[in-house]
This record gives structure tokens, sequence and C-alpha cells, in this order.
């Protein structure tokens, strides 16, 4: 269906692995945070799906916008760089759980 020469190309192939590890990470999300809202929170089902209707509703309406502002002022390795921006400083031991305050929600 895709030629694998396309994966030759760096940044092709960069896009595409961050692609991958958002969906993953997103689905992830989507799927343990019900369970936590749900069994050890005490929400109703229905609650715990309404929690994530401000993310749906940003991302069907910020979309398209932001999809067109990228394209218009940004390059593919400025947006690495920011998104390498925000994941190295929360890479570090000392930081795990000052950028996330959802870590302390989640009892293993």
């Amino acid at each position: 269906m895709m030629p694998l020469s396309l994966f030759k190309s760096r940044t092709f192939s960069g896009a595409n692995l961050l692609t991958l590890l958002l969906y993953a990470a997103l689905g992830g999300v989507f799927f343990f945070v019900p369970f936590n809202l749900i069994q050890v929170q005490g929400y109703s089902a229905t609650a715990a799906g309404t929690v994530f209707l401000p993310f749906i509703l940003i991302m069907f309406f910020l979309s398209r916008w932001s999809g067109g502002l990228v394209s218009q002022y940004c390059s593919v390795k400025d947006i690495c760089r920011l998104g390498g921006g925000f994941a190295e400083p929360n890479s570090r031991p000392e930081n795990v759980g000052f950028l996330h305050p959802t870590y302390e929600l989640f009892d293993f």
C-alpha cells in the first residue's frame, strides 16, 4: 500500500514514530483512566465518560485550525524541537510527577 522507500527519510520515519507514540499514549489514557475513575474514585460510568468531553471537543474544534497554522508557520524540525523541549525536563528522575499532577491518582 505504501512504498517502504519512504522510510529512508529520517524526517518521515521520525514523524511516524512520534505519531505512533502519541496515539499509543492517548489510547492508554482513554483505556486506563476510566478504570481508575470508576473503580478507585467511585465515579459512575457516565460521569467517567463525560470527564473526556472537554478533550474531545477541543480536539474536534482546534485540529483543523492548528494544522493550518503549523503548515503556515512551522517546519517539521521546529515541531520536533518543541515536542522534545516539553518531554526532556520530565525525563529526569527527580522531576517525575512534577509536570504530571495525575501521577498520584494511580496506585500501582
